[in-house]
């Protein structure tokens, strides 16, 4: 008998992976591109589970893939921070959780580099993380806010019980920001790092 024909989401399936693909292998490392990366950011915004393959397909090699040259991990860690901080179809819940792998990560290099006395530098990823939470930050700051109006339904259950107190519930930071303000202050100076040392893509998702 011959084979079913595929339906159409399972054809755009196929194509995003094709064009995730293409993206990791040539585009990634392509300096200063600036309109090519668009068509797989505009495939993402078509449906929830692309946009989850291609953050989940960054951050992963950004953060978990050592052996992969120190340029694509930035360029990477640089295509998060833009992708999330202005395409509008990435949640408050996705944003959170994406500045707080990232935070996380920089912990981990700080408390390396500070246990090895200063002797071993991070790699150049550690500044293109940095500057990627920065730009989400400046972008995304009041999703970052436990128990502001951008919450999900989860947020929404710690509004409730803050709410059973007595006085207004205290809006605060999202916990892994705490490490911003050691990783500014560190030797390292991240702040005097260009962004332009980085590949960094402008984005701007509609």
């Amino acid at each position: 008998m011959p084979a079913e024909p595929k339906s159409n989401h399972e054809l755009q399936l196929a194509q995003f992976h094709t064009l995730l693909v293409v993206f990791t292998r040539t585009i990634l490392c392509t300096f200063k591109s600036r309109y090519t990366q668009f068509l797989l950011f505009w495939f993402a915004s078509r449906d929830a589970a692309f946009a989850d393959l291609l953050l989940g397909e960054l951050i992963a090699h950004a953060l978990l893939e050592p052996t992969e040259p120190e340029i694509a991990r930035a360029a990477a860690a640089s295509y998060v921070g833009s992708f999330v901080s202005r395409a509008k179809f990435i949640g408050a819940s996705e944003a959170r959780d994406t500045v707080g792998v990232l935070c996380r990560f920089l912990e981990h290099d700080i408390d390396a580099y500070e246990a090895s006395d200063g002797d071993v530098a991070p790699p150049s990823v550690f500044y293109a993380v940095t500057q990627a939470i920065f730009l989400i930050f400046c972008f995304r700051w009041r999703d970052l806010v436990e128990g502001g109006d951008n919450d999900d339904a989860e947020g929404d259950e710690r509004q409730q019980e803050q709410d059973t107190l007595v006085g207004p519930p205290k809006r605060m930071w999202m916990t892994e920001l705490n490490i911003v303000q050691r990783v500014v202050a560190c030797p390292l100076q991240p702040l005097k790092v260009p962004s332009s040392f980085f590949p960094l893509c402008t984005c701007r998702h509609s």
